[in-house]
């Protein structure tokens, strides 16, 4: 099992493109992202999102951003690493888990260049369609 587990990890590596550093911070970002999620905690939340993300509810008023970023009944476990792509000079990285008998999504960004990962519901994929048009 180890071994299986060992080849999947090195597979996933290098098809993705990541260095083990680049690995190991994606990994840090995502655990700090779903432990935000799950334990709400909503400031987190907000920095690890993507920025347009947060002005798109935020332009919408301060009670459509508290609605939104208001985690207590969402959580996510047991989630794994399902796909990844290049677009709009971005390397991203779909995660799928389940809840409720129903596959969900969320999905790590990362643009050319900058070093933070940041975060995007699978509800708001529509924000980006030079990222999700053919990949999602």
């Amino acid at each position: 099992m180890k071994r299986v587990l060992v080849s999947s990890l090195m597979f996933f590596l290098l098809a993705c493109g990541l260095s083990t550093q680049e690995e190991l911070v994606l990994s840090k970002a995502v655990g700090d992202y779903v432990d935000a999620v799950n334990e709400n905690q909503v400031l987190i939340k907000l920095g690890l999102s993507h920025p347009r993300v947060v002005k798109h509810y935020s332009d919408q008023g301060k009670d459509t951003v508290q609605k939104y970023f208001d985690l207590e009944k969402y959580s996510i476990f047991n989630y794994v690493k399902d796909k990844s792509w290049d677009a709009d000079q971005s390397l991203c990285i779909r995660y799928q888990y389940k809840k409720e008998d129903h596959q969900h999504y969320f999905y790590a960004v990362k643009k050319e260049g900058q070093k933070n990962w940041l975060f995007i519901d699978e509800r708001d994929t529509f924000l980006f369609p030079e990222l999700f048009e053919v990949n999602n």
